[in-house]
């Protein structure tokens, strides 16, 4: 599908949304960061009375094929749009849509927010995305920001559709088994170190009886950063989860140089 064609059929559908008359994409641009889904960031002028208003949104499209086969954005969705109205830092997600005369694949929409995605790369001089200004300032609000996530009532939002881990050693083997069935299914060779790790977790799975919401994927590429400091997450991969291991010092130190 050529830019035109998905701009108007873009804009037909944030208009039947929105219940106007008219919404017009402008500024439509295909992002290439990412390895899940498609992502397209457009801007849309919408008819009003008084004149004409423009709002700003991101569309993630389910790819024909990724990493991370099978694919499934409705779940992401449910997550993305039971955070809009939390105090958490997230963009708002309003809508999804599986009808294929739409765009063809399932797709949701949110909120465009200012800022920028920083990306875990190094930049032309070789250095990282971060000065030390910025990761003194960041590396808090990276933490803090995670500890919101898992503070969050995830059952009040109705997010028990994850899937509840059970007491004990459950929730940690059924995460080791599900990304081992992802490596395996990629077919593609295993380094010697992930190798050796997945051996170690099925032999020593953590037990807690602890459940709170984490992010699957928090690192650089998965906040907005807007002014040199920390304007939104994008939960874009959370389960429910027997008290969160995981550490957040990583994210502000990626690309570091």
């Amino acid at each position: 599908m050529g830019d035109d064609a998905l701009a108007d059929r873009l804009g037909r559908f944030v208009a039947d949304r929105l219940g106007t008359a008219s919404a017009r994409v402008v500024n439509l641009e295909r992002s290439t960061e990412g390895f899940s889904q498609e992502t397209f960031v457009f801007d849309v002028d919408v008819a009003r009375a008084g004149g004409v208003e423009r709002r700003a949104f991101v569309a993630k499209r389910e790819p024909v094929a990724g990493l991370l086969e099978p694919y499934d954005l409705e779940p992401e969705f449910r997550v993305l749009h039971a955070l809009s109205d939390d105090p958490l830092p997230s963009p708002p997600t309003p809508w999804f849509e599986r009808d294929p005369a739409i765009l063809d694949r399932p797709f949701y929409v949110m909120a465009r927010l200012p800022g920028d995605v920083p990306i875990p790369a190094a930049r032309a001089d070789g250095s990282g995305p971060f000065d030390d200004a910025d990761r003194a300032v960041l590396g808090p609000a990276v933490a803090e920001s995670l500890a919101r996530l898992h503070a969050i009532d995830w059952r009040a939002l109705g997010l028990d559709f994850l899937g509840v881990p059970e007491r004990g050693r459950a929730a940690a083997e059924r995460e080791v088994a599900r990304w081992d069935e992802r490596i395996r299914r990629s077919r593609l060779p295993v380094h010697p170190a992930l190798a050796e790790a997945l051996v170690w977790l099925r032999r020593n799975p953590p037990a807690t009886d602890e459940v709170t919401l984490v992010h699957g994927d928090y690192r650089t590429g998965n906040f907005i950063v807007a002014g040199g400091r920390l304007a939104a997450m994008l939960v874009h991969a959370a389960r429910p989860v027997r008290r969160p291991r995981s550490s957040p010092r990583w994210a502000p130190r990626q690309g570091a140089g």
